[in-house]
């Protein structure tokens, strides 16, 4: 115990050290251009953080987007900006490219190879026949968590009011169609049999979700 903390401690000023060191071959003020896919994504509020290598940087649309979609970044380096502990670099002002290869081959291997999101496709395309816009955008959002099709305008609006979270199918959402199955299979089936079925629906509705 007694050498544990030493060597933690030493493990924590070297990782410091190593991220400090490279950052150095970007001097503030560079323009950087990245490309390739995203590592890592996340919503923060009205903007998606996107991080390539040790690239990161905002973007005004939805995270949804960029999902496995190779993109084209270039931006400035701001030095309040740079994470020497991790070595993260942050590109402020960047501008964003989509490569329109690989977005048409996310589509054909939609239309292709996953059946599970041609399912999901064709129940949205339900939803846009039926329902007008945004509401439907809206409507599949809360139903499957499709958000690709709220709309900027709207996001923010939802971001604002603070109710963005009724846009994502939750847990709720999952518990709420296990219920009703279970319910429904109750008159059909055994109480056993009801409660296997009621999981399967509510796995596949996760899936979908």
């Amino acid at each position: 115990m007694k050498t544990r903390f030493p060597i933690l401690v030493f493990l924590l000023i070297f990782r410091c050290i190593l991220g400090w060191a490279t950052t150095l071959d970007f001097p503030s003020g560079q323009e950087i251009r990245v490309t390739g896919y995203p590592d890592n994504m996340y919503q923060d509020i009205s903007k998606c953080i996107i991080k390539i290598d040790r690239f990161l940087f905002s973007s005004e649309e939805i995270c949804a987007k960029y999902r496995d979609t190779e993109i084209r970044a270039t931006g400035t380096l701001d030095k309040p900006l740079i994470d020497s502990f991790v070595g993260n670099l942050w590109l402020t002002s960047a501008e964003i490219e989509i490569d329109e290869k690989t977005q048409k081959l996310k589509n054909s291997k939609t239309q292709n190879g996953d059946m599970l999101n041609n399912f999901r496709e064709s129940l949205v395309s339900v939803y846009k026949k039926y329902v007008p816009e945004p509401e439907a955008g809206l409507v599949s959002g809360v139903v499957l968590g499709y958000k690709k099709d709220i709309g900027q305008e709207l996001y923010r609006q939802m971001i604002k009011s603070g109710s963005i979270h009724i846009a994502v199918a939750s847990g709720y959402n999952i518990l709420l169609v296990g219920g009703v199955v279970l319910s429904l299979s109750f008159w059909f089936v055994r109480r056993s049999v009801a409660v296997w079925i009621a999981l399967v629906a509510m796995i596949l509705y996760g899936l979908l979700a």
